[in-house]
């Protein structure tokens, strides 16, 4: 999804488009490095493209257990 639709959402300003992605359960994937910074890589990217990530946990605790994580929170 982040080479196909995000990447190229704004390699055309003209014809860029409003995106949101939404992921449930987020904080699942937090106890695994790569996958952290993985999405944190994404959020990033995102919101340089022109697309809104949207992220659905229990508690905005789940983020301040790891720092890479509170940067997806930041970036959101």
């Amino acid at each position: 999804m982040e080479e196909n639709d995000i990447r190229t959402n704004s390699s055309n300003p003209a014809k860029a488009q409003k995106m949101v992605v939404l992921i449930d359960e987020l904080h699942n994937t937090f106890p695994y490095d790569g996958a952290r910074r993985c999405v944190a890589r994404f959020y990033r990217q995102a919101r340089k493209r022109f697309v809104s990530p949207w992220s659905a946990t229990q508690s905005v605790r789940d983020y301040e257990q790891y720092p890479d994580a509170l940067a997806i929170l930041k970036n959101s």
